[in-house]
Order: C-alpha cells, then sequence, then structure tokens
C-alpha cells in the first residue's frame, strides 16, 4: 500500500467528517428557528385574545352604561376586525343598585 492511498484515505475522511459537523450545525439552526417561529405565534395569538378580551369588557360597558340593571348570564358575540377573529362571552352579576362583576372569557380563532 503506498503513502498516496492512505493520504487518499484520510482527506476522504476529513470530508465526511466535516460533512457531518455543517448537516449537525444546520439542523440544529433549523430547529432554532422553528421554535422561534412557534414562539411567535403564541405571542400573537396572546395579542389577539388580549383585543378580544377588551372588546368584551367595553362591550359590557357600554350595555351598563345604556341600562344600569343590565345583567347576564352569557352574551356571546363573534368579533371579525382586519383579520382578528374570536368570539367573547359577557357575565354581568351583581344585585341591581348594587355593584356589578363583569366576567370576559374570549376564544380566539384559525
Amino acid at each position: 500500500m503506498s503513502m498516496q492511498f492512505k493520504k487518499d484515505g484520510i482527506a476522504l475522511l476529513a470530508v465526511i467528517f466535516i460533512m457531518i459537523i455543517f448537516s449537525i450545525f444546520g439542523m440544529m439552526l433549523a430547529s432554532i428557528f422553528a421554535n422561534r417561529t412557534e414562539i411567535a405565534k403564541g405571542f400573537y395569538r396572546i395579542t389577539q385574545t388580549t383585543f378580544i378580551n377588551d372588546m368584551g369588557v367595553e362591550r359590557a360597558k357600554q350595555k351598563l352604561y345604556e341600562d344600569w340593571s343590565f345583567r347576564t348570564a352569557g352574551l356571546q358575540e363573534q368579533v371579525n376586525i382586519a383579520g382578528l377573529g374570536g368570539v367573547y362571552t359577557i357575565v354581568i352579576t351583581g344585585a341591581a343598585g348594587s355593584s356589578v362583576e363583569i366576567y370576559v372569557e374570549s376564544e380566539v380563532s384559525d
């Protein structure tokens, strides 16, 4: 066996090793970017839910402003504004003439 074949074999092993290292590095980057995308989607969904909840609270305040004696066990309304979609449910409890409790629950549609 000549020295040339040993050098060729070592060079081939070095190239394979480097390719494996770059492949692992590429898979790690792809995983990081995929996780970042999911995190961004989660923040977007939280923002949507917050806006829909705020809309429900404002709607409840409007109903109480129009009629202080208004009480409901579940006023449900669909929301779709500029791509923001979902449903909120308002529950207003409390005796007429006393303080009220407003509970708003929302669900974002995909």
